[in-house]
C-alpha cells in the first residue's frame, strides 16, 4: 500500500534549460526558458514582480552581473513543478538560493519565486540587484498595478545586527532578550 503523499523520484538525464543557461552565463537562453508572459517574483516582497521577457531579461542581466560562481547543486521535479537549489558568491559572501519553478506543459517557466539565505549575503545581493536595476530604464510592474521606474532593494529595514534589549528579562531577572536597532 502506498501513501498518497509519497512522490516518485526518478533520476534525470537532462537538466532544466534555465539551469544550463544560468550556469553558462547565457542570458538569452535563460530568458528563452520562460514563457512570454511568465512572472518572476521578488525574494524581497510580494509587491514587486517582473513580468514578460523584457523585464525578466533586464533582471537576469543584473543577476548574472552580480552573482559570481553561480552553481546549482540540486534539481527536483514533480509534475509541473521544479526546484533548483544552488549557491553563488556576492561581495565575497556565499549566498545559498532556491528557485521554485511552476512549469507549463511545454516545459517553459510560467512562474518563478526565489528564496535566499543567509541574511548577510542576502542583504548584499539585494543591495547590488537594486543598484543594477536602478541603472536600467525599464519599468517594472508592481503587484498593486503601480509602476516604479527604479525599484529599490535596500537593507534599511533590516537590522544590521541584533543587540541585547536591556528591558527584556527572564523570570530570574537576567537580561536575555534581543532587539534590533531602530
Amino acid at each position: 500500500m502506498t501513501n498518497q503523499s509519497e512522490v516518485d523520484v526518478l533520476p534525470l538525464d537532462t537538466k532544466l534549460p534555465l539551469r544550463v543557461a544560468m550556469e553558462a552565463g547565457d542570458r538569452a537562453a535563460a530568458v528563452e526558458a520562460f514563457a512570454e508572459d511568465a512572472v518572476f517574483r521578488s525574494p524581497l516582497t510580494d509587491n514587486l514582480t517582473f513580468t514578460g521577457h523584457e523585464q525578466i531579461d533586464g533582471l537576469i542581466a543584473v543577476i548574472l552581473e552580480v552573482l559570481e560562481d553561480l552553481t546549482y547543486t540540486d534539481e527536483l521535479h514533480a509534475d509541473n513543478t521544479a526546484v533548483l537549489v544552488g549557491h553563488a558568491t556576492v561581495d565575497g559572501l556565499r549566498l545559498q538560493f532556491c528557485d521554485h519553478l511552476k512549469l507549463r506543459d511545454d516545459g517553459l517557466i510560467d512562474e518563478m519565486t526565489v528564496f535566499f539565505r543567509p541574511l548577510p549575503a542576502t542583504t548584499a545581493a539585494l543591495r547590488r540587484f537594486g543598484e543594477g536595476l536602478g541603472r536600467q530604464r525599464s519599468r517594472f510592474r508592481c503587484g498593486n498595478d503601480r509602476h516604479v521606474d527604479r525599484p529599490r532593494f535596500s537593507d534599511s529595514h533590516l537590522p544590521s545586527r541584533a543587540q541585547p534589549d536591556p528591558h527584556s528579562r527572564t523570570r530570574a531577572g537576567r537580561a536575555t532578550g534581543m532587539s534590533t536597532p531602530q
